[in-house]
């Protein structure tokens, strides 16, 4: 499951993105979120992204263009994850509809949409491989840290 369209999801206490959106999605119980796969999702955290720089400078120049990633996990798995943090269960839809693979205006029901469906994987083994970079902690950790960092904050809700 190798996407193109995305890259890697920044994630942890304060990311903009990835944890609202999901606590967003948990908070419409009139509406399902949309079908979890099992395809995995490349994941960054932000206080991984610090010491990565840091190797890359030590490094030097790498000429190549490659991907970073300190976690690669299915997206059923970071909904459960985020469901454990919050004490709430994923209630994922059976099928995705047509119309939230085109929902241009809602980034966060796209990405939703595509991670269920497709995944966005971003293989990091010549990053690894040429730096010796291995990144620190466990992707649940962080999980439970960007959870707990947006319990009590309002998320913009999905364009009508």
């Amino acid at each position: 499951g190798r996407s193109d369209g995305t890259r890697p999801a920044v994630y942890g206490p304060g990311d903009g993105f990835l944890t609202p959106q999901i606590r967003r999605f948990f908070g419409e119980p009139d509406r399902p979120l949309p079908p979890a796969g099992f395809h995995p999702i490349s994941l960054m955290p932000v206080d991984q992204v610090g010491p990565l720089i840091q190797i890359l400078l030590e490094h030097g120049p790498l000429n190549a263009a490659l991907n970073a990633a300190a976690a690669h996990v299915p997206w059923r798995n970071i909904l459960d994850a985020y469901g454990d943090a919050w004490n709430l269960t994923p209630d994922c839809a059976r099928r995705a509809r047509l119309r939230d693979f085109m929902a241009f205006s809602d980034p966060g029901l796209q990405m939703a949409v595509y991670y269920g469906r497709f995944g966005a994987e971003f293989p990091d083994d010549e990053l690894r491989f040429r730096t010796g970079w291995r990144p620190a902690g466990d992707w649940r950790r962080t999980v439970v840290e960007a959870a707990g960092a947006i319990e009590g904050i309002s998320v913009k809700t999905r364009a009508s």
